[in-house]
């Protein structure tokens, strides 16, 4: 096993202390417990991903939005806070880099 350490707050360290004494357990077998009741084992697999149209992700709205500029802004959702500016600026930075690679100065 690994070792680490980390800080607590004097009253939690306290409830820690009484608690592994009532238990008759090590503070680390405690904490062991409490992470792995707080932690879930958690596999990923295509199952658990959204099923989405073609075109409804946020990648795919940026692709848009990049592609033609009357795309509104206000349809991504991850982007609301930028604005219409900002998103000329990143489509420009975008364009160099494309021909950058293009011309292999990478």
């Amino acid at each position: 096993m690994t070792t680490i350490s980390l800080k607590l707050p004097e009253p939690l360290l306290a409830r820690l202390e009484k608690e592994s004494r009532v238990r008759r357990t090590t503070k680390s077998s405690l904490v062991r417990e409490c992470l792995e009741k707080q932690l879930p084992v958690r596999t990923s697999s295509l199952k658990d991903l959204p099923n989405l149209r073609p075109g409804e992700s946020a990648y795919d709205k940026m692709l848009w939005k990049l592609c033609d500029e009357r795309f509104p802004l206000k349809l991504l959702p991850p982007y609301q806070g930028s604005t219409d500016e900002g998103f000329a600026q990143f489509r420009e930075a975008v364009r160099q880099r494309r021909r950058s690679i293009a011309r292999g100065s990478d």
